[in-house]
């Protein structure tokens, strides 16, 4: 009996090993939230297939919309993508989970100027991710003039004109035609800004977050309040389209963050150090049209310092499309690096604290009005 037990014993331990084994695998996940249309797929792919950790990537369009989904339970998320604003209302909430910096070495590869930010001064719970503008899309066959703020305003343009579907985007303009800051709190200032956008409604096409791009491609509209991304996007389909920031604009910092109760922090760390990478952050910039935070990244695109033969070593690609991206000359794209003048001008979102309720209850009452 005992010299059974003692043949069975080692093949039962095998198999607890396996068991345990297939376990750790399953477990060896990461759960993404981030913004659509805003990462190079391909990089989601490279990072499974260098981890082996399965990447679960689901989708948010705006800011609100995110912070619902973390907030109302029944969802684990391992990293998100929020805004400057948003990341300071998790932090005041106790929503973000310090990072371990040891697990995160290429953050030294991000240039000075995006860290220690106001929304997270001591950069212990984000890591930056893509920067850019709000401004306005336009045609430049049916908008004769460079855009202001009350462009989006002008009966001229009647049903062709795209607002964000997103409330501190669309209150922005609103609130700067009428000389307010894009962080006001004053009560009887918002319900101006509210009354402005609803006599606005009749001349608005559509309200769009990820799709604005695509309308205007298609000169479905004359002009749209889009992220400076999406405008280059768009500019890329259509050659018509030229994208400008009315002055006081928004200046805009996405990062990364981990949740603070995120199931697979560790993975999630590495994928952040992942994206931090050179090689990654140009994959992603050139996929997105968004501006990459990455000091050692923006060396490489700089045709002056680095060949195609450089550059496609480095991203692994075929010389040709390494040459393309050279020949864009993309530092010297004025959507995608504006000159200081031009985000020197802008505001920052800050949260709001008791006065993101009243917008939440403005951008509804304003929704309802155009049965949307």
């Amino acid at each position: 009996m005992i010299r059974k037990f003692c043949k069975v014993l080692p093949l039962f331990c095998a198999a607890l090993l396996l068991l345990s084994g297939c376990r750790s695998a399953e477990q060896r996940t990461l759960s993404v939230f981030n913004w659509g249309e805003y990462i190079d797929m391909d990089v989601i792919d490279q990072f499974e297939e260098e981890t082996g950790i399965k990447v679960i990537y689901s989708l948010f369009e705006t800011n609100e919309e995110m912070y619902l989904k973390l907030t109302s339970g029944g969802s684990n998320y391992d990293l998100l993508v929020p805004s400057d604003y948003m990341i300071e209302r998790l932090i005041k909430e106790g929503r973000l989970a310090k990072l371990d910096f040891s697990n995160i070495p290429n953050y030294a590869l991000i240039s000075s100027h995006y860290k220690n930010p106001d929304f997270d001064p001591d950069n212990e719970y984000s890591v930056p991710y893509m920067w850019g503008t709000l401004g306005i899309l336009y045609n430049t066959r049916t908008v004769s003039e460079i855009p202001t703020w009350n462009s989006l305003w002008d009966s001229r343009y009647e049903n062709a004109i795209i607002m964000s579907d997103s409330v501190r985007d669309s209150f922005t303009p609103a609130l700067k035609r009428l000389g307010y800051s894009c962080n006001e709190t004053d009560a009887e200032h918002l319900r101006e800004a509210l009354s402005s956008l609803l006599a606005q409604s009749p001349l608005v096409y559509g309200y769009y977050v990820d799709q604005a791009k695509d309308q205007m491609a298609a000169e479905n509209a004359d002009l749209a309040l889009v992220y400076s991304g999406d405008a280059l996007t768009a500019m890329s389909m259509n050659e018509d389209l030229a994208y400008t920031v009315p002055s006081n604009s928004n200046l805009w910092f996405d990062s990364l963050v981990i949740p603070a109760n995120a199931l697979h922090k560790e993975e999630a760390e590495m994928f952040i150090n992942f994206l931090c990478r050179s090689d990654i952050a140009i994959k992603n910039m050139w996929e997105i049209g968004y501006s990459t935070p990455s000091e050692d990244a923006l060396q490489y695109l700089d045709p002056e310092q680095t060949s195609a033969e450089e550059l496609a070593a480095l991203l692994d690609w075929d010389l040709e499309d390494a040459q393309d991206i050279l020949d864009e000359n993309l530092l010297d794209n004025e959507v995608m690096f504006p000159e200081e003048s031009v985000y020197g001008d802008c505001e920052v979102f800050l949260d709001l604290g008791g006065a993101n309720a009243l917008y939440d209850v403005l951008w509804t009452e304003l929704k309802a009005s155009i049965g949307g």
